[in-house]
């Protein structure tokens, strides 16, 4: 299986678990939604939280953004 999928495979299981925490980050997946990816990255990188939704929607952001990269890095932290 390649990155890219092994990639893709995460973020969907993650954001089926991934709802809550506090309204930075919250603010931050309505942007993600809303495509706003800069915003959302913005508001993910300044949240001090060191939570697996943080950084699986940092990993999404980066992958929407072709870095695979990054986004396997914050799948790591993610993990």
């Amino acid at each position: 299986m390649n990155i890219q999928k092994v990639i893709v495979l995460f973020m969907c299981l993650c954001s089926v678990l991934s709802r809550g925490s506090d309204a930075s980050v919250e603010n931050a997946i309505e942007a993600f939604e809303n495509n706003e990816l800069s915003r959302a990255q913005k508001l993910l990188l300044q949240n001090d939280e060191l939570s697996s939704i943080k950084f699986t929607y940092l990993a999404r952001i980066a992958f929407e953004r072709h870095q695979l990269d990054d986004a396997e890095n914050y799948i790591i932290k993610a993990i």
